[in-house]
């Protein structure tokens, strides 16, 4: 993977990729699952823990939530599920996330997350 890769030509798993090693770099236990088409449709595509859980579906800067995706979402934060739709130029902010040992932060990632499901 180059060092930088524009933010609209970078593909979901390049920022993959990225996220992984931020999580990482971070302590994070990360879980993904791989055969996603032996999946429950929708589910988020990374569950993290370490003092707490964060589910994150990833996306690219044009890519659009399906509506499996959008019902997994809302149901998750109906459950007070911490759970984010982060995009590559969230990445500071995911970082700021990560780093924090709880969820006393408010995000536009988390703001946009609840406007893309409707809530």
């Amino acid at each position: 993977m180059p060092l930088a890769i524009p933010l609209a030509d970078m593909t979901e798993k390049d920022w993959a990729a990225q996220v992984a090693q931020l999580a990482k770099q971070l302590g994070w236990k990360r879980f993904h699952t791989y055969r996603s088409d032996r999946s429950e449709p929708g589910w988020p595509d990374e569950a993290l823990v370490r003092d707490r859980l964060i589910l994150l579906e990833l996306k690219t800067e044009k890519g659009k939530l399906s509506d499996a995706q959008k019902d997994w979402i809302r149901r998750l934060i109906n459950a007070n599920a911490e759970i984010y739709v982060a995009r590559p130029r969230h990445l500071d902010e995911l970082a700021r996330v990560l780093q924090a040992r709880n969820r006393s932060l408010v995000t536009d990632m988390e703001a946009e997350t609840r406007t893309l499901v409707g809530l």
